[in-house]
């Protein structure tokens, strides 16, 4: 029988590019979740990474997107409180919940990508994926019902994420350097760095990973993996990430100190933004 995918005789198959063998490499884990896949941006367009003025241009064009999300974050915090009790009683994840956060991650995903300059396309308003990149995680046959217990599982969880909640921040604070350093390199080269797409989209891979176990949907701990393609440039970005990490740590413990010492700060905070 002919296999039509094999290469004319005398011919080796072309090599993979690195974006390829990094993604290649972290889909094979079968312990990561979940299989995140964003197809290399060849040719970003470089009006779109003058750098803060295309990213002020991007925020303002996804504004729609962002009450998307608002809403969208409302039906997850009546899911987050919903599911416990399903999983106690039933030891499975309802297909309702788990079809509806992971619309609610891929619409996540899809602005952030758009956001962060891996992709061009505008995300627009579909739940799905709109072929800009591949977000799939298989639901759980059971489900742990310790784990899922109201309250009680949820201080679990909270408690076995801390380290996972650093190591979340330590890549926040390197994605943005990344994405900082690569609005300059698309502007003046025309490309957008593998190295630095990577990072990022590695940091992605995390926070939906961080999502994904804290919304009960997984009782198998997170990975801290990422592709270490490129090593030296990430290795610089893990460290500027620790840095931006311990002095978000020490920053917020001072605050609450302060806030301790004088209640009448707690008025006037103003919510954070954040991913």
């Amino acid at each position: 029988m002919d296999n039509t995918s094999e290469t004319p005789t005398g011919l080796p198959p072309a090599p993979p590019t690195p974006a390829q063998k990094s993604s290649s490499s972290l889909q094979g884990d079968k312990r990561m979740y979940p299989l995140l896949s964003i197809p290399y941006n060849e040719h970003p367009n470089r009006l779109l990474a003058i750098p803060i003025v295309a990213y002020l241009v991007r925020i303002i064009l996804v504004i729609p997107q962002f009450f998307m999300i608002i809403f969208a974050g409302l039906g997850f915090l009546i899911l987050f409180i919903i599911v416990p009790f399903a999983i106690l009683f039933t030891g499975r994840y309802p297909d309702f919940a788990y079809n509806f956060i992971l619309a609610y991650q891929k619409m996540y995903t899809k602005l952030y990508i758009y956001i962060f300059g891996l992709t061009d396309k505008y995300p627009g308003f579909s739940f799905d994926e709109s072929k800009l990149f591949q977000l799939e995680y298989t639901k759980p046959a059971t489900s742990s019902r310790l784990l899922a217990f109201p309250i009680l599982g949820f201080i679990i969880r909270f408690v076995l994420l801390i380290p996972f909640f650093f190591w979340v921040s330590v890549l926040e604070g390197g994605a943005f350097v990344a994405v900082v350093c690569s609005w300059f390199i698309v502007l003046f080269t025309g490309r957008y760095p593998e190295s630095l797409y990577e990072f990022v989209r590695d940091f992605l891979r995390v926070t939906n990973s961080n999502v994904i176990y804290f919304a009960y949907l997984s009782d198998t701990y997170p990975s801290f993996r990422i592709s270490m393609n490129h090593k030296p440039i990430k290795i610089i970005l893990l460290i500027i990430g620790i840095i931006y990490a311990i002095f978000n740590f020490f920053s917020s413990g001072s605050q609450d100190l302060n806030n301790a010492k004088h209640p009448d700060n707690f008025s006037n905070q103003q919510p954070l933004p954040g991913y």
